[in-house]
């Protein structure tokens, strides 16, 4: 574990033969086929196979809350989405999982590769956390019954990576077409930008059928 891939190049003169994959432990594997399903960096893994960017892209990084309750609290699942986003998900009474966009959002870049975590200014999770429940229960009222039954909270954060610009509160921004995704193809390197969680099964799909020679 803590291996990464950095690079993958032919192996010899044709992408159509074996490929080399290179990590930051310098120890490089020769395969038949390479397939880049990266979330972050995928961009600049293709950069170095020959696939060059094109279109317009972010990589944003978003901290969100998970919560657990003393007890069991009953309330809804719930998605804000007029104007700037949030969410609330109930998995099971007790656990929970709490967002505010606004708040949460670390870095959007433009940037075939997004910066290091260790280099990002990240707020005090306490003082994250308390904007969050802060903001979303002046919405929905009933975030204050999670609060109340608060056992314990965390700040978890992930990458997102999309074919697309802009802030989610601007109806305009690309950001929401987020339809430009799928398998690119060099030889035996296939990149595979996944476009949303919902469409990773057809990108699945279309993967198998490049392998097996049914896509070009």
């Amino acid at each position: 574990m803590g291996e990464r891939v950095l690079a993958a190049h032919p192996a010899g003169e044709s992408v159509h033969g074996p490929w080399t994959v290179a990590t930051n432990t310098s120890h490089t594997e020769t395969y038949s086929h390479v397939v880049n399903a990266l979330w972050q960096g995928r961009m600049a893994v293709d950069e170095s196979a020959g696939i060059m960017p094109c279109g317009v892209w972010s990589n944003r990084y978003r901290q969100s809350i998970f919560l657990r309750t003393r007890r069991p609290v009953q309330t809804p699942c719930a998605i804000i989405a007029t104007g700037p986003f949030g969410d609330i998900k109930n998995y099971n009474g007790r656990d929970f999982y709490l967002s505010w966009y606004p708040a949460g959002l670390r870095v959007d870049s433009s940037a075939v590769e997004p910066p290091p975590l260790h280099t990002l200014n990240l707020p005090d999770p306490a003082l994250l956390t308390s904007t969050v429940l802060d903001t979303l229960q002046s919405l929905l009222p009933w975030v204050g019954d999670i609060r109340a039954e608060m056992e314990s909270s965390r700040v978890e954060g992930g990458w997102v990576f999309a074919a697309g610009r802009g802030e989610l509160s601007d109806p305009a921004a690309s950001l929401h077409k987020r339809s430009d995704y799928g398998v690119t193809r060099s030889g035996n390197y296939l990149s595979i930008d996944t476009g949303k969680y919902a469409t990773a099964p057809w990108t699945a799909r279309s993967l198998v059928q490049a392998l097996c020679g049914e896509l070009p």
